[in-house]
């Protein structure tokens, strides 16, 4: 005899295709069984990671490079505020990148105004102005690699406890091709700064007016910053697409 099931039962149990947080996905299920302070905190590392991936896109471009770094600082303090969304390895490492960057930001503008007072020093001074622009703008460059290389190094890490084997090799390749890089700047400038100061300087009257034609015949090099930020932006890319996976892993290993 076959026995019907009663008639306020339904003969299958229904499946909710909608979003987040009641997807079918095992991923987006995974992220609704997280706290609200914790998905928050995956979210704004998203936001975070996005920002410095577009900041590293658009910062080789002279008439955006501005915001480019202000999207690259607002990203890391939405990483900095928010790295208790992950493990406390991730947070060490978040926490001296964004020291890092932070640091070497603050030492720029300093070192940057001392040197600025030091050139207008000099040529009310009496100093040669072909000598004085060409040792100023030269410090200044130097001056500059020695910071993008410790700020190079807050950005390997920031994503650097999220990566596979294959993303720390992007990051690292990203930071070798950023010195290579400076380097090269700066050979570039050692053999040609003298000339081009007295050339900038016989066209124009003002200090301020020489040192800005300086940056104008050098800029085309700083164009070759594309080569790193290329690779740093694929390592970018491939943290903010696992990060929501990264944080409902360590929330299942987590004990109860």
């Amino acid at each position: 005899m076959t026995l019907a099931p009663p008639s306020n039962v339904p003969s299958r149990i229904p499946e909710y295709t909608g979003s987040f947080p009641f997807s079918n996905k095992p991923l987006d299920h995974a992220l609704a069984r997280l706290d609200a302070k914790k998905r928050t905190g995956v979210s704004r590392t998203r936001t975070g990671l996005f920002l410095i991936f577009v900041g590293l896109v658009f910062e080789i471009i002279p008439a955006v490079a501005t915001y480019a770094g202000l999207s690259l600082i607002a990203g890391a303090v939405l990483l900095f505020l928010n790295r208790r969304a992950f493990g406390a390895k991730y947070q060490r490492y978040v926490f001296w990148s964004f020291a890092a960057v932070v640091g070497g930001v603050i030492a720029e503008i300093a070192s940057s105004f001392v040197l600025g007072v030091l050139y207008a020093v000099e040529v009310i001074t009496g100093g040669d102005p072909v000598s004085v622009l060409s040792s100023f703008f030269l410090e200044l460059n130097l001056m500059l690699v020695v910071i993008g290389a410790v700020t190079g190094l807050g950005l390997v890490f920031f994503t650097y406890d999220m990566q596979s084997a294959t993303g720390r090799t992007i990051l690292w390749t990203a930071y070798s091709l950023g010195i290579v890089v400076n380097v090269i700047v700066i050979l570039v400038i050692v053999s040609q700064v003298q000339t081009a100061s007295a050339q900038v300087l016989s066209q124009v009257s003002s200090p301020a007016d020489a040192f800005t034609s300086l940056l104008a015949l050098f800029a085309p090099w700083h164009l070759l910053q594309a080569i790193p930020a290329i690779p740093y932006a694929v390592a970018y890319y491939r943290a903010w697409s696992s990060v929501e996976k990264r944080a409902t892993q360590e929330s299942e290993i987590v004990p109860h």
